[in-house]
């Protein structure tokens, strides 16, 4: 006790300089949405389908007043749920993930940050899972409000028939990069 006594007024000039701050960094983080519908569609439509991440309810420090963070996608994965009535991926030529802006933001409007080809032969051409490359270099935290991120998921046949509906797991892994300033957060 005498020794913390002793470190407060040390303490305490280093808020009013407005230096009582922490960072983590937190190289691998997953989060995973368990069965996801992606719905059924007509011959010649695409799949489009909006997927909401709760980021804030598993890294709830990103909501904490006086925090700012940088979150970057690593990976992004789509795998069948054994209760799906499509066996593979077989037909899927492209996926497109995009991130959306928030409705308040001046953002662009959507942003590609992964994608997959399906690639040609001799590669398994009727996966039963997809792993979509995500972009690493872009900033996810301002397309989040209120602990969420919005993607959009955009599915295209390889043949132009219908795409049967899909429930899969989505699992995304993340860099997250936190800077907590104390003196803002007691504001």
């Amino acid at each position: 006790m005498r020794k913390l006594l002793i470190a407060l007024p040390a303490l305490l000039s280093l808020a009013a300089c407005g230096m009582l701050y922490a960072e983590l960094e937190i190289p691998s983080t997953t989060i995973t949405l368990k069965g996801q519908v992606f719905p059924a569609t007509a011959v010649g439509v695409p799949l489009v389908q909006l997927v909401t991440f709760p980021i804030g309810k598993d890294l709830t420090v990103i909501t904490e007043k006086g925090v700012t963070f940088q979150l970057k996608l690593t990976r992004l994965g789509v795998a069948m749920a054994a209760t799906s009535g499509v066996g593979d991926f077989g037909d899927i030529e492209s996926v497109t993930v995009s991130v959306l802006p928030p409705p308040t933001q001046t953002l662009p409007e959507e942003a590609i940050i992964a994608s997959y080809v399906k690639p040609p032969p001799p590669a398994a051409q009727n996966p039963s899972s997809i792993e979509v490359a995500g972009m690493s270099n872009l900033d996810l935290a301002p397309y989040i409000l209120g602990g969420d991120l919005r993607l959009q998921f955009k599915a295209i046949s390889a043949t132009g028939g219908a795409i049967p509906e899909w429930k899969a797991d989505v699992g995304a892994g993340f860099y997250l990069k936190v800077h907590a300033d104390y003196l803002k957060a007691m504001k």
